[in-house]
């Protein structure tokens, strides 16, 4: 399964974009801002990064 790491401040964009994203089958990390998603990155090594 395809891991994507999601990187949103906006609490609504951020669980609507995971929502839509589960549905299609991926998974998805979430992080807060910048510094957290470089955290994540480091971390959890996902297949992608989306950047709002």
């Amino acid at each position: 399964m395809t891991k994507i790491l999601l990187v949103e401040d906006t609490e609504d964009i951020r669980e609507f974009l995971a929502h839509r994203l589960r549905r299609r089958g991926f998974e998805v990390e979430l992080a807060e801002d910048g510094e957290a998603g470089m955290r994540a990155a480091r971390q959890r090594r996902p297949d992608l990064v989306l950047l709002k």
